[in-house]
């Protein structure tokens, strides 16, 4: 795994391929990151490829959105419901996507302790298509967990 900065802050990896929803939600169930590779604050006027892991105990949620890469004029909100399985260790041991038409089955898992949401922002600058900015949350009871992933 790659470790460096880019613009004074920490990659947790360089992949223009992304990165998964399984591996969005191990970093933050498990907050299991090395303390040198999380950003204290919002990275800003990054225009290469990375993935930054923010505390949001540094930095406040509502910042993620802020950028010096110009105004972004198209957003995509998408999420997903998961059902997660741990092991006695307390690692996850498997992760079951809710397809969000099957409301009996979303309707059960949202009162257990096993439900998580994994919300993703899509936006692109009005100038250049091309450059997408990704940030990942995951939500669990109704709250944010510690980190969430911005990826651009």
């Amino acid at each position: 795994m790659f470790s460096g900065h880019i613009n004074g802050f920490p990659v947790y990896k360089r992949s223009k391929s992304g990165i998964t929803s399984k591996e969005i939600l191990d970093i933050c169930i498990r907050g299991n990151v090395l303390d040198e590779k999380v950003c204290t604050r919002v990275p800003a006027g990054i225009t290469e490829s990375g993935i930054f892991i923010v505390d949001l105990q540094a930095a406040c949620y509502k910042d993620l959105t802020v950028d010096d890469n110009g105004v972004y004029g198209s957003h995509s909100s998408p999420s997903e419901d998961f059902q997660v399985f741990f092991d006695d260790r307390g690692n996850i041991s498997a992760v079951k996507r809710i397809d969000k038409n099957d409301k009996e089955t979303i309707s059960e898992i949202q009162t257990s302790r096993s439900h998580f949401i994994v919300r993703r922002q899509y936006s692109w600058p009005r100038k250049d298509k091309n450059f997408r900015r990704m940030i990942a949350k995951v939500e669990h009871e109704e709250k944010f967990l510690q980190f969430a992933i911005v990826q651009i």
